[in-house]
């Protein structure tokens, strides 16, 4: 799409999109996107139907931009950059448009959100960003006639003297380049016409048909005889005579790559999936052992003492014979019994979830995706037990539920962030910053609007983020508390016994003007939760 072009669309482009609400972008195919619109209006001067999505491509290759009633096929799994932009982007409303033709550079300003304006480059891409380069929307330098006809080279210096312009204006004669340079200055558009190869470009029967070379809005010299040039009565149906054909034919070839990748990306998640669940069985056969230390201590408890502080202890055991297990010396004896035995039916509990994820892994038919199906992860209308059933009893009971949320197990999703992943005993995700930085992008990049965020009250330390899927999924009190416990054993009041940690949505935490990074302020608090601080609930519930 010439420079030249794409300043006459740019008015007509400008008044479709304006008053239009977003909706969900994607990237059907490398270099391609797709922009929801909710509410567009065709302009008076077409007859097409109102357009439900703004197509475009940039990056290497045609830069082309257009406004279509057709939905392109999206890929299985969006990239992360689509994700981002989403939660962005997602039901803000278009006031405006501004267009940097000689650029060719679009753009939209936004109503009330992160990022002011949505520009669309033709040579880097989509950005968001809150205010726009010196310049933007300016008129260009238009260097002498004289200049454009005899240097090949003046499209470097001059971004809308593209190399079709300045051929054409070296191949007329004197007086007619000129007039014609002169109406390309003033931006009088004499039609807008689509190339289109001729017969002698058939292609063999069964071939997909040849694609549009280009989009003028004047005839352009030097072109092809056997190319046909088709008129359209305005840019916008122009543009897209242009666009679809290439937008549609690159989304779909890429589709059928993307779910080959897609399968391979699925058994290689299915493999590491294996791989911790053996990680996982390992640990908690090692906590069931520890049962029968607490056997050990609670047979011969009548010559101990039950009140000292011990770092280890050898005991005879009445079937196992003689045991040595060290201790937690900030517990007394009786206490350590007693913590052991928690963690040995913690460990059978978790086995009972495992054997359900091998099955799970065993047969895919359960679930569309194996990973992602694995039992004993709590579906929407999970919630606490009701009459307060006991913790194995619930476990059992999640363990035996084949249907299961779809949020990702997948910790690389995270890459990049550097932060603690956790997964509570009721089966939620929890994400804790390593340091401020990672405090901040973890609410910028990895948490949702509907997820809740945790931090210990009145002093600083780590953010957590507990994932949900949807907003009307509910998330057991164990899981938040376990939650508020990581915030608060990486905060100052590590050391205490007790702490209070704030709970909140995560649309109603945001990081004020001037604010450092990794500081917020919360507009609503959902509850402050007072917790025992376990220093082993890091160790029970991280991910390998």
């Amino acid at each position: 799409m010439e420079a030249d072009f794409f300043r006459s669309l740019l008015p007509l482009l400008a008044r479709t999109l304006t008053g239009v609400r977003l909706r969900k972008i994607a990237f059907p195919a490398p270099g391609l996107f797709s922009l929801g619109l909710s509410g567009a209006c065709t302009p008076d001067e077409t007859d097409a139907p109102p357009p439900k999505y703004l197509h475009g491509r940039t990056g290497p290759g045609r830069f082309f931009l257009f406004v279509s009633a057709h939905k392109p096929t999206f890929p299985p799994e969006p990239p992360a950059k689509a994700m981002w932009l989403r939660k962005r982007l997602s039901d803000r409303r278009i006031l405006g448009a501004l267009g940097d033709w000689p650029s060719r550079r679009l753009a939209l300003c936004l109503s009330q959100g992160e990022g002011r304006f949505f520009v669309i480059d033709a040579k880097s891409g989509l950005s968001l960003t809150d205010t726009l380069p010196d310049g933007f929307g300016g008129q260009p330098d238009w260097p002498d006639f004289e200049a454009v006809r005899g240097d090949p080279d003046i499209w470097q210096r001059h971004a809308h003297i593209t190399p079709r312009l300045r051929k054409a204006v070296a191949m007329l004669p004197q007086e007619q380049a000129r007039d014609f340079y002169a109406a390309v200055q003033r931006g009088e558009a004499e039609g807008f016409f689509v190339a289109l190869p001729g017969p002698a470009a058939a292609l063999a029967p069964g071939a997909p048909p040849a694609l549009p070379l280009d989009v003028f809005c004047r005839p352009m010299p030097g072109l092809s005889p056997q190319v046909i040039l088709t008129a359209f009565p305005d840019p916008l149906s122009a543009a897209a005579a242009f666009g679809e054909p290439h937008f549609f034919a690159a989304a779909s070839g890429d589709t059928a790559q993307k779910a080959v990748v897609s399968e391979k990306n699925r058994a290689r998640r299915t493999a590491r999936a294996v791989s911790r669940l053996e990680q996982d069985e390992a640990r908690l056969t090692a906590m069931i052992g520890q049962g029968a230390f607490a056997e050990a201590i609670a047979a011969n408890l009548h010559r101990l003492d039950g009140k000292s502080r011990i770092p280890s202890l050898t005991l005879e055991h009445p079937e196992k014979g003689t045991m040595t297990q060290g201790l937690d010396p900030r517990l007394t004896v009786l206490e350590n019994m007693t913590h052991l035995f928690s963690r040995a039916a913690k460990g059978r509990r978790g086995l009972a979830v495992v054997a359900a994820r091998r099955t799970a892994l065993a047969d895919p038919k359960q679930s569309g995706d194996p990973v992602a199906g694995w039992p004993g992860r709590p579906s929407a209308s999970d919630g606490p037990a009701p009459g307060g059933k006991p913790a194995a009893k619930q476990a059992r009971d999640r363990a035996a539920k084949p249907t299961v949320p779809a949020d990702d197990l997948e910790p690389g999703r995270f890459r990049g962030i550097p932060a603690h992943i956790y997964r509570t005993s009721d089966g939620f995700l929890a994400l804790r910053g390593k340091n401020a930085r990672a405090n901040e992008e973890l609410l910028r990049k990895a948490a949702s609007p509907f997820d809740y965020w945790f931090h210990v009250e009145g002093g600083p330390g780590a953010h957590v983020i507990l994932r949900r899927d949807h907003p009307g999924r509910e998330v057991p009190r164990q899981s938040l508390i376990e939650a508020a416990t990581l915030a608060a054993l990486a905060s100052w009041r590590a050391g205490d016994a007790k702490a209070l940690v704030l709970m909140a949505l995560v649309r109603d935490v945001r990081r004020g003007k001037g604010f450092a990074p990794g500081q917020v302020q919360v507009e609503k608090l959902a509850e402050t939760l007072a917790v025992n601080l376990d220093p082993e609930l890091e160790k029970t519930l991280r991910l390998p």
